[in-house]
């Protein structure tokens, strides 16, 4: 944009001749308090698991895993078996 584009621009010319504002220290603090405890509560919420995920948990991974546990152990104290009956 040139010189002589923002002489001849009225919406230009308005805005150049506005002046500038700073919130009070005591509201700036606030508000940043404000943000700060918003993204602290969402991080919170992001650390939770989600419901889907605890369901998850219970309802397949536990079991799963007990049964992988019987299995070894199992299998294990059958291998002891045979070894010590000589098979």
């Amino acid at each position: 944009m040139m010189a002589e584009d923002f002489r001849n621009d009225r919406d230009l010319q308005t805005i150049a001749g506005l002046t500038t504002h700073e919130p009070d220290r005591l509201c700036a603090d606030r508000i940043r308090a404000r943000c700060h405890a918003r993204i602290a509560g969402r991080k919170r919420a992001a650390a939770v698991p989600s419901r889907v995920a605890v369901h998850y948990c219970r309802r397949i991974l536990e079991p799963s895993l007990v049964i992988v546990v019987c299995t070894v152990y199992l299998c294990e104290v059958l291998r002891r078996v045979l070894w010590l009956y000589g098979f």
